[in-house]
């Protein structure tokens, strides 16, 4: 059964998901400058939890930049809190076609986030798996590199959120594998802002690189007549980790299932237990 979506709801759908999802984001910095608390924009990234611990997850050529496995001193934010949280905790990585990090920030998070507004997205919201849904609303928040400044130990971020729905792979994009992806629209000439947004028109995508995807299921919630609540419905379908924003208008993200989230946060438990 098709449902018709007007530009009221759709607006409702995506102020709804900008509220709820905003305290999970994280602009990803890198320091720069050794002597002075100077640095740039990388990706973004998500706060999440699983047995009691939390993480944070992004893509490996995100991490890559950060300095892999041995990173140099990087910075994120927890909402609610323009200040910089440096850290040099190491990621787990799985490279192309996969393109995750993830990195164990227990004791960072306890340390740093206890005073701010920032939460982690619950474990089993990560865990219902993709299903191709052309008809259905996704949403999208990140932090496009162009919104992203540091001024004296501070970070200015301009987030962006929008809602889009899944087209079919494009066919020919290089390191895109249909059983590991699947593709977003991305194309500026259709987008609407809503009338708080801090941008007048889609910018160009780099740093979004590491953004959860979000399969909202309004759409599924409005043929069945259930009334829609982000907090109850949204689960996350994949992580945003390349795009073509000149021949085919598409984000490419990695489905949930092939993220391999428990394999990379096992093995990140495993080593803290070793070592205490």
């Amino acid at each position: 059964m098709k449902v018709s979506i007007s530009n009221e709801e759709m607006e409702e759908c995506a102020r709804k998901m900008t509220a709820y999802v905003k305290p999970f984001i994280t602009p990803v910095t890198r320091q720069v400058n050794i002597e002075a608390p100077e640095g740039e924009a990388c990706g973004s990234a998500s706060y999440f939890e699983k047995e009691g611990r939390q993480f944070i997850v992004t893509n490996e050529h995100v991490s890559r930049e950060l300095g892999g496995p041995d990173p140099v001193s990087h910075g994120y934010q927890f909402y609610g809190s323009s200040d910089i949280y440096a850290t040099k905790t190491p990621f787990a990585s799985l490279e192309n076609p996969i393109d995750v990090s993830i990195a164990d920030f227990t004791d960072f998070w306890h340390r740093k986030a206890s005073s701010t507004m920032a939460k982690c997205i619950p474990f089993e919201k990560m865990q219902v798996g993709y299903s191709y849904d052309p008809d259905e609303l996704y949403f999208v928040a990140g932090f496009p590199g162009e919104g992203v400044d540091m001024h004296f130990g501070q970070l200015c971020s301009k987030e962006l959120n929008f809602l889009t729905q899944e087209v079919s792979v494009p066919i020919g994009l290089k390191n895109v594998n249909p059983e590991y992806h699947f593709a977003l629209r991305n194309d500026s000439k259709d987008a609407i802002c809503t009338s708080d947004a801090p941008w007048s028109a889609l910018p160009p995508p780099p740093g979004v690189s590491g953004s959860l995807v979000w399969k909202t299921n309004y759409v599924n919630c409005r043929k069945n007549s259930i009334e829609w609540n982000p907090e109850k419905h949204a689960v996350v379908a994949g992580i945003a980790c390349l795009w073509d924003d000149r021949r085919t208008n598409v984000i490419i993200a990695t489905k949930i299932d092939k993220m391999q989230i428990n394999q990379l946060t096992n093995s990140l438990m495993d080593m803290k237990g070793r070592t205490k």
